[in-house]
């Protein structure tokens, strides 16, 4: 006898009423258990009291500007303590600095013919470029003065090719340069009325982009679009010398329409601290120290207040407003190697005190 299968097959009718039903019951529950409160939930959440309410909502507001006033205390001491280790070793320069210019103002006969033979020094060095030879292998930028728009464009896009710029026509650079600051004096003016604009830029610290973004926001140096930089503008960055460079072939060429001011910066104790001395060193190589010496002729003559318009006064870390420009403007340039003379001479006078401190305790003893 065969044995034999059949499928059994329900009514499609029947099995969807039975889905529906039981998807009808399940969604009833389910907002029953959204209307009525969970038995492990807190009493306090469950609470529409507006005065608890109200008090939560204080509570949550103060601890949240505790917070926030924690966060902003911690970010000014975090910025104090970092201002303390930036600048405590500019202060101590800057004391030792105003210590050997009382020594040499208190005793200005006695070293007159020290000035004068380092006059003759100076003026011997700044044909130093001469014995500088050019090199057939360099094609980088070439400087023919006086100086023009054209080349002070090819200098720009020659440094953007990291091109280096030789020592030789540097150094003449920076000769042009320091004739033209010293005829400057401490305090230059300039006005607004011409071209209705002025541009003011501090603390470039070596930086070629921030300088050529700067100049693509607000365009070119001209007569017509007048710049001050006010100070700042080598060590710390990479391209301390181009930045140079640039700054003051603009000078040049728009005398009374680019001005630069001094900050301190500008000066060859910071410049051995702060890297500008190991770019030199870098990129010049054995005639790094004739860049060096260039580079400190121009920073001792550069003017350090610019007055606009008689009205405002841009100086690189700021005046009082009861100081008169007529003293700055009679302060004498500055030869910062006179005084490193001097650091040198005080050092050797603090040691020999100390033989002679030593030499007399082993002869007490």
């Amino acid at each position: 006898m065969g044995c034999t299968t059949s499928n059994i097959v329900p009514d499609k009718d029947k099995v969807d009423r039975k889905v529906g039903n039981n998807a009808e019951i399940n969604s009833s529950e389910t907002q029953n258990n959204l209307n009525q409160p969970s038995s492990t939930t807190h009493p306090s959440l469950t609470n529409t009291n507006p005065v608890l309410q109200l008090r939560a909502t204080l509570l949550i507001q103060r601890w949240f500007r505790r917070w926030r006033a924690e966060l902003e205390i911690r970010r000014r001491c975090t910025w104090t303590i970092f201002q303390t280790m930036e600048y405590a070793s500019e202060n101590e320069q800057l004391k030792l600095y105003n210590f050997f210019n009382e020594i040499i103002s208190s005793l200005p006969e006695a070293f007159n013919t020290v000035q004068n033979g380092m006059d003759n020094d100076e003026s011997s060095e700044e044909n130093h470029h001469k014995e500088i030879p050019i090199e057939s292998k360099y094609f980088g930028p070439v400087l023919i003065f006086p100086l023009d728009i054209d080349q002070i464009t090819n200098l720009i896009k020659s440094f953007k090719n990291k091109e280096v710029l030789h020592a030789r026509y540097l150094i003449l650079l920076l000769n042009e340069a320091k004739h033209h600051f010293k005829k400057i004096e401490n305090t230059q003016h300039t006005v607004t009325s011409i071209a209705g604009k002025l541009t003011i830029v501090g603390d470039l610290h070596g930086s070629l982009d921030d300088l050529l973004m700067i100049f693509f926001k607000n365009g070119l140096p001209s007569h017509d679009n007048p710049y001050i930089i006010n100070g700042d503008f080598v060590d710390r960055g990479k391209s301390s010398v181009e930045v140079s460079v640039i700054l003051f072939s603009l000078s040049l060429l728009y005398p009374h329409s680019f001005l630069v001011n001094r900050g301190n910066h500008e000066d060859y104790m910071m410049n051995k601290r702060y890297g500008f001395t190991t770019e030199l060193v870098s990129k010049y190589g054995v005639h790094a120290n004739k860049v060096s010496k260039a580079f400190e002729r121009v920073f001792t003559v550069l003017p350090l207040v610019t007055v606009i318009d008689n009205s405002v006064v841009v100086c690189h870390g700021g005046i009082s407003d009861i100081t008169d420009l007529e003293v700055i403007n009679s302060y004498p340039y500055h030869d910062t190697r006179f005084v490193g003379m001097f650091v040198g001479l005080f050092t050797l006078v603090c040691l020999l005190v100390c033989l002679w401190v030593c030499l007399l305790v082993c002869l007490w003893v």
